[in-house]
């Protein structure tokens, strides 16, 4: 069942990529993924490929043993940003924390990869109104 709904959500987003309402009116979508990799990376890198797509990945440290499928998706032309490597909104209780935990994602990235991000998604937004009550 998530296979044909993850196949749909991306039909669906290709059809407003590829349907545009003027002929020389260009519309842009852009495909971002939090919280990976996992098990699911796979498929989603599938899918994507499917209908050539490139997304955006912002991703965690969360998950060893899926940290390969960061390498698998920059190596198929995909974007890798950072979004945290715990993902507790702990990593908020100061500079400090913040920092450190940043620092081991974009580790993990550059181990994959080869390369530094410059892209980062903070975890609960960047308005800060989740982050406040863990601090």
């Amino acid at each position: 069942m998530k296979k044909i709904n993850i196949a749909i959500a991306f039909m669906f987003l290709i059809s407003l990529v590829y349907s545009p309402v003027h002929a020389d009116e260009v519309k842009e979508v852009y495909l971002t993924f939090d919280d990976g990799p996992s098990h699911n990376t796979p498929q989603v890198l599938d899918i994507l490929d499917k209908y050539n797509v490139k997304a955006t990945f912002f991703v965690t440290g969360e998950n060893a043993r899926y940290q390969s499928y960061i390498r698998t998706a920059y190596l198929k032309g995909h974007a890798i940003g950072a979004h945290s490597y715990t993902h507790k909104y702990s990593i908020y209780q100061s500079e400090e924390t913040y920092f450190e935990d940043l620092g081991n994602i974009e580790k993990i990235i550059k181990e994959q990869t080869g390369r530094t991000s410059k892209l980062i998604r903070f975890p609960g937004g960047s308005s800060n109104t989740v982050s406040r009550h863990y601090s």
